[in-house]
């Protein structure tokens, strides 16, 4: 028997409308209140305002975005370029901030099924199994912008991540570094776990043992103290930081702690957003072309709607090495 919002309503104890209201996403329902909801509806299995397929056979021409945060540039540029693709092909888009929770995600799934768009392109900063069992089992049609492992087939764009951060390492290597260290903001997801592997690999290939006391995380300043305290010849000559947005960070807090960039250090950056070529230091960094990505996730996206999902696409990209002023080598 299908579920009904008055089953989600009546298992809740509320009315049929703070259901709604907490499916559109309202700032009129209580935290609480839509915490038990949206558990219910998960029980429960209901899917607003949709048929067998996960979203309305009817083309509302509108596209979901989801991405962790829209003020980071690199999530900016991916944006960018799908609005610009939907416009060209008469499309709208709606674009909803996760705020990096998995929880989130997957109410913002439920959001955009509510407003019957088309399908949708997310990132997989937030992304887990739960979420991805989801939209399997629903049968919506979706993108990833960014690698993924799924125990079943699934459409997404990426760079070559392990390739992209080998190539930064190599380049510090070729520069004389030795001691260079790994920066991330998180360990658990598997974008980072291929940036590390890259990292690895070039170290290994030279020759190079890889030291733990090399892998910093989360917070900067407490990092940056952390690598002043070694002595010098222990402590880090370079860094590769997990994206430019952290390269950034590091370089502000490395020059207020009178460390000069690049004589004293070096840093590589991946993404290539725009503020890494603006910023006084220019950033070295890996190119994995933003808005590129968001237009490509837009046509696998149309394709899967015109032939019905019948055809999987992972699209990897090469990354390409743009050396500016960080690393010392211009």
């Amino acid at each position: 028997m299908k579920v009904t919002i008055r089953d989600v309503a009546t298992r809740c104890g509320v009315s049929v409308a703070t259901v709604s209201r907490v499916i559109n996403n309202s700032d009129q329902v209580t935290a609480e209140t839509k915490k038990k909801v949206l558990k219910v509806i998960e029980e429960l299995g209901f899917i607003p305002n949709t048929n067998a397929r996960g979203l309305s056979t009817r083309s509302t021409n509108t596209v979901g975005i989801i991405v962790p945060n829209v003020s980071n540039p690199f999530f900016g540029g991916l944006i960018q370029g799908a609005e610009r693709a939907a416009s060209e092909n008469g499309y709208q888009i709606i674009i909803l901030n996760s705020g990096y929770s998995r929880e989130k995600t997957l109410k913002d799934i439920m959001v955009l099924q509510s407003r019957d768009v088309d399908g949708i392109i997310m990132s997989t900063a937030d992304i887990d199994e739960k979420t991805l069992d989801y939209l399997h089992d629903n049968q919506i049609p979706f993108v990833l912008m960014g690698p993924v492992q799924y125990r079943y087939p699934v459409n997404y764009v990426s760079v070559d991540n392990m390739e992209g951060a080998r190539m930064a390492v190599q380049h510090l290597i070729d520069l004389g570094h030795e001691k260079i260290a790994y920066c991330t903001e998180k360990h658990d997801n598997y974008l980072n776990q291929l940036r590390y592997d890259g990292y690895r690999k070039a170290l290994t290939s030279n020759g190079i043992e890889v030291d733990q006391r090399m892998y910093f995380e989360n917070d900067v300043e407490k990092n940056v103290a952390r690598m002043l305290l070694e002595e010098k010849g222990k402590r880090p000559t370079a860094i590769f930081a997990f994206n430019d947005n952290l390269a950034l960070s590091y370089m502000e807090v490395l020059e207020r702690n009178g460390v000069r960039i690049p004589e004293d250090m070096a840093v590589v950056g991946f993404d290539n957003i725009k503020f890494a070529s603006y910023y006084a230091i220019q950033l070295t960094t890996i190119d994995n072309r933003q808005e590129e990505f968001g237009r490509e996730g837009f046509e696998i996206l149309m394709e899967i709607l015109k032939n019905d999902g019948k055809k999987t696409q992972q699209i990897i990209t090469k990354p390409q090495l743009v050396v500016r002023k960080s690393c010392g080598s211009k």
